[in-house]
């Protein structure tokens, strides 16, 4: 589904949860500068975190920062969780749903579609009983996924959120840039990444070794502010991106759209998602 699958082994073991202190001292500073909105997720299965209904409910309640969203793969959203999740008045949750029954299962093995249902269902169902409206649900899906029928998705998953949107397939071993006008990527003035070990990142699609600073050390402001971050949005203006690495490489410099042109996705394997040593 995304770079993550050609992180080495070796560094996946070494990711984990942001230690609720730092988090804190993130959430505080975002909270003295009026920051509007945080997604609480990157790079992980945010339920996979057992404490996480503490990191919503003190960016949330304590700080009361505006907009608080997350993705997530739906299998924790159930029980006590999903009531939690109400009750903190997240704004809006992601669930990622590719395609439905048996191509949902061959993607999202171990997890079986009719249980990600059944939890969409029910934390509907659950909101509407609680007289909420947030949070809203938006369910994303690769395109190949449903290409053989979108609207017998559509008219499915309609039932179980209040929005659908699909994704593009993307093959993260393409690396050559051949999308027209893509020359100042939006991200570096938009919003900062920030892993579970406190290192920021300007974009989602960076390397490990993509790093601008570290919280642990610096400010969220002062990181924002810094001379690599400046330098690479001086870069970016000037139209020399394709000289930053991985900037070069960057997925959203890649034209699927053209790529695909044409293609029938009625028989497509997920297989295809596979990198092509772990075939």
């Amino acid at each position: 589904m995304c770079a993550n699958r050609y992180v080495t082994d070796e560094k996946y073991r070494n990711y984990g949860d942001m230690d609720l202190t730092l988090f804190k001292k993130i959430v505080d500073e975002c909270a003295e500068n009026n920051l509007f909105s945080i997604r609480l997720s990157w790079r992980g299965e945010v339920f996979a975190n057992p404490r996480f209904t503490e990191y919503v409910r003190y960016a949330k309640i304590k700080k009361k920062i505006p907009q608080i969203s997350f993705l997530t793969n739906g299998i924790g959203l159930k029980g006590d969780v999903a009531k939690s999740m109400i009750d903190l008045s997240v704004d809006y949750i992601s669930v990622s749903v590719d395609g439905m029954d048996d191509i949902y299962e061959k993607i999202r093995y171990p997890a079986r579609f009719k249980d990600i249902y059944r939890n969409l269902s029910e934390f509907i169902e659950l909101r509407k009983s609680m007289g909420k409206k947030k949070p809203l649900v938006r369910i994303s899906t690769l395109w190949p996924a449903i290409g053989a029928d979108p609207d017998a998705y559509y008219k499915r998953m309609s039932k179980v959120c209040d929005k659908i949107v699909y994704n593009p397939l993307k093959d993260y071993a393409i690396t050559e840039q051949d999308r027209e006008g893509f020359t100042i990527c939006q991200f570096l003035w938009e919003r900062l990444f920030i892993s579970f070990d406190g290192l920021a990142h300007p974009c989602s699609n960076t390397k490990d070794e993509f790093i601008i600073g570290d919280v642990k050390k610096d400010t969220v402001k002062a990181i924002w502010h810094n001379q690599k971050m400046n330098e690479l949005r001086r870069m970016h203006l000037e139209g020399r991106r394709l000289e930053i690495f991985p900037c070069m490489e960057c997925s959203y410099g890649v034209n699927y759209e053209k790529r695909w042109k044409g293609r029938d996705w009625s028989k497509w394997d997920p297989k295809e998602l596979l990198p092509k040593d772990k075939n």
